[in-house]
């Protein structure tokens, strides 16, 4: 399920009534946009099952290619929804990390790490880890948001119908921007930009 639904851009929108197949292309809209959003970040919104080898870095971090909504399985020990993590990982701002607490078995030790296809990691590991995890940003205020301003703006540009009348005037209202801009994506979603594939 996309986060953001067309019952919530509906209220969003002040609640226009839609008939079935409006709510229909809205559930859609709201899914294409979240979709635009996802490419411009290179991460996924909606969490999404992924699994990796990834490398753990000195400080701890697992350099995971996408942000940790939970984890499923370290090492192949299933962890169950809800369970917390076994000692020694913890999720700190949907990134996976080793604390100082982990032994050494809770990872494959290495001086020198083999990164996947793609994945060169510019700082020494001390180990890598085989991760199961739903990945991606999760239901974040700033990119619910953005996601609602961009459906409705596609769903007042394209679904006049919809909505209440916005003026009387004979000049009807320009359309809204139905895209970011560059500097909207750096300067409000810079932090959820995902880099760690570029490496």
């Amino acid at each position: 399920m996309a986060l953001v639904t067309a019952q919530r851009l509906n209220s969003y929108m002040n609640s226009p009534v839609w008939s079935d197949e409006q709510t229909e292309e809205a559930e859609r809209i709201c899914a294409q946009v979240e979709g635009r959003l996802s490419d411009r970040l290179n991460t996924p919104l909606t969490p999404e099952p992924f699994s990796e080898t990834a490398g753990i870095l000195q400080s701890g971090l697992v350099a995971t290619k996408y942000p940790v909504f939970s984890v499923s399985s370290i090492n192949g020990a299933a962890i169950a929804d809800g369970d917390p993590l076994p000692t020694g990982w913890i999720i700190q701002d949907n990134r996976l990390r080793a604390t100082t607490s982990s032994t050494p078995s809770a990872f494959t030790l290495g001086s020198s790490l083999v990164p996947s296809l793609g994945t060169h990691l510019r700082v020494d590991g001390i180990g890598s880890v085989n991760v199961e995890y739903l990945a991606g940003w999760g239901p974040k205020p700033t990119l619910i948001d953005g996601i609602l301003v961009k459906a409705k703006a596609v769903m007042t540009n394209r679904h006049d119908d919809t909505v209440v009348i916005r003026d009387l005037d004979a000049t009807p209202p320009p359309d809204e921007k139905e895209d970011w801009t560059d500097d909207e994506i750096n300067n409000t979603f810079g932090t959820y930009r995902n880099i760690v594939i570029f490496r």
